[in-house]
């Protein structure tokens, strides 16, 4: 089987990004030249598009509560560039508010308990565990912090 056919059919179980298709023929044993045919062709068709798969991966993403820092970072990964990124995150529709995203989480994992009642030790404990769940679903710091801050008060 030829590059392009690999690529097709590697295509056909979801989008993916330049880099993965390259990646992705190299591991077949295609060689440099026809891989990179394959690629071109294959963009030229429109079937590999980074920018809109970022479009698509930050519509996925946003949906399951992750942070822009996550995104971005999972996307880099994936080989986009970041001016690509950068592109699709302007040119997204529906961005939520990073703060209220984060916010709510914080909330959703204290829900339940009564913060006021909390030892300071206790409060800073479910502060910290907050924190790292914002910072692990990729929010900044920035915002982390202002979240925890509110929530918890002065116990970070």
């Amino acid at each position: 089987m030829d590059a392009r056919k690999y690529a097709v059919s590697y295509l056909n179980a979801g989008p993916r990004t330049e880099k993965q298709v390259r990646d992705y023929l190299r591991k077949k044993g295609c060689g440099r030249e026809e891989t990179e045919e394959a690629v071109k062709e294959l963009k030229d068709y429109g079937y590999i598009d980074d920018e809109n798969y970022c479009r698509m991966y930050f519509e996925y993403a946003f949906d399951r509560k992750r942070g822009i820092e996550r995104i971005k970072r999972e996307l880099r990964e994936k080989g986009v560039s970041s001016e690509i990124i950068e592109m699709a995150l302007e040119s997204a529709e529906d961005v939520p508010d990073q703060y209220e995203e984060a916010k709510a989480l914080a909330l959703q994992a204290a829900a339940g308990t009564d913060i006021g009642g909390l030892s300071f030790e206790e409060r800073r404990r479910l502060a910290a565990r907050a924190g790292r769940r914002l910072a692990y679903r990729g929010f900044s710091q920035d915002i982390v912090y202002r979240v925890i801050k509110e929530i918890y008060g002065r116990t970070v």
